[in-house]
């Protein structure tokens, strides 16, 4: 084989190389702009269906509502029961739930003293099947039921039911006048008090936050 043929063989495969390369980025690229567009969308749609499902809902209410869906749910796309229950808020179906529900197998981790705890912990019945996690901390592998709603107008409105005075003894009112004030960081301190999560409220203001800002790029373009 010459040297010319070579390089012209050497030369077509760096093409094709170069060719293949670019296109994978476009599609990479692409796929972001999906991605993002998607985002945009779902938040457009759950910030319109917000203001039409709940009377007297503030413009900033509706922004933290829309991030606090995209934060626990995953953009309406990663947790289970967004996507099988269009349960965008992680509601669990407890005794006083008698709506639909959803039952999702080894969906979270049990800590008999707490997730927070570093106590150290003695060991739980031998009955259970508990393990230890990295820190020591006992922890098994518990189901979860969650409410399941026909639409995501359902499952705002029975968000706002859930944090008002009809729901658990109206013990998230204050987290529900948070959200209506737009305050993401007192909505997370309130929330947290009320038990809706388990993370340091401070780390889950700041995350909340983080996804608030993107929200309102997002409906103000």
């Amino acid at each position: 084989m010459s040297l010319r043929t070579k390089l012209f063989i050497g030369g077509g495969l760096a093409a094709v190389i170069i060719a293949a390369l670019a296109a994978w980025k476009r599609k990479e690229i692409t796929a972001m702009a999906t991605s993002l567009m998607d985002k945009a969308q779902w938040a457009k749609l759950i910030y319109d269906t917000a203001g039409a499902a709940i009377p007297g809902i503030s413009a900033a209410g509706r922004v933290l509502l829309v991030a606090h869906a995209a934060y626990e749910s995953g953009w309406g796309q990663v947790a289970t029961a967004a996507r099988l229950a269009n349960n965008i808020f992680n509601i669990t179906a407890g005794s006083a739930w008698k709506g639909t529900k959803l039952v999702e197998k080894n969906a979270d981790w049990e800590y008999p003293l707490g997730a927070a705890t570093t106590a150290p912990q003695p060991p739980p019945p031998a009955t259970t099947p508990w393990q230890k996690d990295a820190k020591g901390r006992w922890r098994r592998r518990i189901d979860q039921v969650w409410r399941k709603y026909p639409d995501y107008r359902a499952a705002i409105l029975d968000y706002w039911d859930f944090l008002g005075p009809n729901q658990n003894g109206g013990r998230y009112v204050a987290a529900r006048n948070a959200l209506q004030a737009g305050n993401a960081a007192v909505f997370a301190s309130e929330l947290s008090k009320a038990r809706y999560f388990t993370l340091p409220p401070a780390q889950y203001a700041s995350e909340v936050g983080a996804v608030m800002s993107t929200v309102s790029r997002f409906l103000a373009s």
